[in-house]
């Protein structure tokens, strides 16, 4: 845990969390994410967003502390970047992808979380391999 370093450890949370939130904005995904759940506007807010929006940055600080741990320090831009696209693919999207084909989710639902959860980790790998 020396060798790590919580700045960029941080820096790469807001990243994620900023992604995340353009992610699923009206600009790009919230329409589509919502119907393909069955949320509507009322559902969320009903939602307690301080409780939402914490737990998920707190989530994303967890998710960039192990990775930070995991390629240590100096480990180049691009090997960082390259290993949370594969994180992303290959581990993240693999398992939600599992999950939505037992529980009947739809392609297009799976093509949002897991677009997102791609695009975070190859962020966070970035900001982590920029900032160390």
């Amino acid at each position: 845990m020396q060798s790590v370093n919580f700045w960029a450890v941080l820096g790469a949370t807001v990243a994620a969390a900023f992604a995340g939130g353009f992610w699923y904005s009206p600009l790009l995904f919230a329409k589509a994410w919502m119907r393909e759940c069955g949320l509507d506007e009322e559902a969320g807010k009903r939602r307690n967003p301080a409780l939402l929006f914490g737990a998920s940055f707190l989530l994303n600080f967890v998710a960039a502390l192990v990775f930070a741990i995991c390629i240590g320090r100096n480990p180049g831009v691009v090997p960082a970047a390259e290993a949370g696209l594969v994180l992303g693919v290959f581990w993240v999207a693999t398992s939600v992808g599992m999950n939505y084909l037992f529980e009947g989710r739809s392609l297009k639902l799976f093509c949002i979380t897991a677009g997102y959860h791609v695009l975070r980790f190859t962020l966070i790998g970035l900001v982590l391999g920029i900032w160390n």
